[in-house]
């Protein structure tokens, strides 16, 4: 349990960090009234990282790199960063 809400510590203070980075510009608004759709994607942070790796001081880097990698190649594909959960960081994209 401990373990579990020291990641979840963990993977919110790396949320919160990659989250100050810009991950491109979201596609053209839709001109006049017409709603925009969004579509949205969640990544569970420790799908790219494991528990164990992120409360070892020495793998921080290796951590953080890994989840950069992740949120850039999001951000080339056109999804936007727009928030985040416990140990989640969810994006979006005008739907295509």
């Amino acid at each position: 349990m401990f373990r579990t809400i020291t990641f979840l510590a963990v993977a919110a203070v790396l949320v919160s960090i990659c989250g100050s980075y810009s991950f491109g510009e979201p596609a053209n608004k839709q001109p006049g009234n017409i709603a925009q759709v969004w579509e949205y994607r969640v990544i569970a942070l420790a799908d790219l990282v494991s528990v164990q790796q992120a409360l070892q001081a020495d793998q921080r880097p290796q951590v953080v790199q890994t989840i950069e990698a992740k949120f850039n190649q999001l951000g080339r594909d056109g999804w936007e960063y727009s928030g985040d959960l416990p140990g989640t960081a969810i994006f979006k994209r005008l739907k295509r």
